[in-house]
């Protein structure tokens, strides 16, 4: 019964405590091996398609609509659906 106790126990402290500290040796040790390319100001950004699926929402469809429409991002590369 005591070995159950402390295995138990040995579980809920990795998945609070444990499982992140494994994370961020992870990322540490992938931080070591791979560089990230630097970022250039000419990227081309890909066309993306916002499908707003909306029933019985007459009060805040046009507030979503204005906030989409409102994002940082090319407004030709932006294709709306309502």
């Amino acid at each position: 019964m005591i070995v159950v106790f402390w295995v138990s126990l040995l579980i809920i402290l990795y998945t609070f405590i444990g499982y992140g500290f494994v994370l961020f040796l992870l990322i540490k040790i992938k931080r070591l091996f791979y560089t990230s390319a630097p970022l250039d100001g000419n990227l081309e950004f890909p066309k993306v398609t916002i499908l707003i699926a909306a029933y019985n929402e007459e009060e805040i469809v046009e507030a979503k609509v204005e906030n989409t429409l409102g994002l940082d991002y090319p407004h030709e590369k932006n294709k709306l659906f309502l």
